[in-house]
């Protein structure tokens, strides 16, 4: 029996518990196959089972079903322009240095250039009751990137920044190459629709076609990628440099938004139940060896956007099917939405 429960924010990878204890947060430096680096501060999160921010593998050796918890639908949304990250100069294809303090919210840097993230990606994942994730890769519906939506953070001297949408020269349709798994805590609360803090990671092996309007230029393919919807994560590129040479390399750095959480406070907030954002990054490497065919072979495939960095960020609604629900779980949900519910009359009252 399957139930629809809520609506939000979420990705392919939130809502696991984001742990209260008072652990301290890990630096972790994960070197990138032809160079550069990525760094991430997991904030002290363990998963469950005390899984850290490095490990994905399942409890047990893999999924069980006869150990389903519940599973949920994500959708992408348009950024709110609500974001911990800093404001950031960003190029167009010509490298005109036209996009000075823009908001980072949901925004996808690739290079030197933004995108920002398209509504209705759609993502479909399964939770075991120990807090494994699992996600078929027929399951990722990647919107297309083609967008750069432009808004100051900022205000400049002397002036402000108008506001725009643009085309983008490159494009990008983006697709799960392997089933995703990670963990995931929600499941260690009463329902998974607690109102707490919560999160989570995902990795899977993905690729991205690439277009210059409707000219293909290759496939991108970009194994292990890792998604979180906590810490603070850094793309380190030492090998490019901005137009203006500022910076003696790429950086490229972003925080996730827990569910449940104002990304503007950190704080629990009401007005972000079931909301999240995510974000993972990496660079292309030159070439990959993968199975092409499906048929257990190997074969070396060339990336035309080789040595580029990339840092995706994302802010998505979470909607929670129960699933076969145990004794007095449907009483435990019926009675935290009528506290949810007590708690915003409460607040639009006041």
């Amino acid at each position: 029996m399957k139930k629809f429960l809520g609506g939000g924010i979420v990705f392919l990878f939130c809502a696991c518990l984001l742990q209260p204890s008072l652990a301290t947060a890990t630096i972790w430096t994960i070197p990138q196959v032809n160079g550069g680096s990525l760094i991430l501060d997991d904030w002290g999160i363990v998963g469950p089972g005390g899984r850290t921010a490095m490990d994905f593998d399942p409890i047990g050796g893999g999924f069980d079903w006869d150990n389903l918890g519940y599973q949920q639908d994500i959708y992408t949304v348009d950024p709110d322009y609500k974001t911990p990250d800093a404001t950031k100069t960003v190029w167009n294809e010509s490298y005109t240095r036209e996009f000075t303090n823009a908001n980072m919210d949901a925004q996808t840097n690739f290079y030197h250039w933004a995108y920002t993230s398209p509504a209705n990606s759609h993502f479909f994942m399964s939770i075991e009751k120990d807090g494994d994730y699992l996600v078929k890769k027929n399951d990722m519906q990647f919107a297309f990137y083609n967008t750069f939506k432009y808004e100051e953070g900022a205000p400049e001297p002397g002036g402000t920044n108008p506001d725009f949408t643009r085309t983008t020269t490159y494009s990008f349709q983006p697709y799960a190459l392997s089933d995703g798994k990670g963990w995931c805590g929600s499941v260690l609360y009463d329902n998974p629709l607690a109102f707490a803090p919560m999160a989570g990671q995902i990795t899977f092996d993905f690729a991205f076609d690439a277009y210059q309007g409707t000219t293909f230029l290759g496939t991108q393919i970009y194994t292990g990628f890792q998604m979180r919807s906590f810490g603070t994560l850094t793309v380190n590129d030492p090998f490019h440099d901005d137009p203006d040479y500022s910076l003696g390399g790429i950086q490229y750095t972003a925080s996730a938004v827990p569910l449940n959480t104002n990304p503007e406070t950190g704080e629990l907030d009401m007005n972000y139940w079931q909301k999240v954002s995510f974000m993972g990054g990496g660079i292309v490497p030159y070439s990959v060896m993968v199975d092409l065919n499906g048929d257990g072979i190997l074969e070396e495939h060339n990336n035309s956007f080789g040595g580029f960095p990339f840092l995706l960020r994302a802010d998505a609604n979470r909607f929670v099917l129960q699933i076969v629900p145990e004794p007095g779980s449907w009483m435990l949900i019926g009675t935290g939405l009528l506290g949810l519910l007590a708690a915003a009359r409460r607040k639009n009252k006041n």
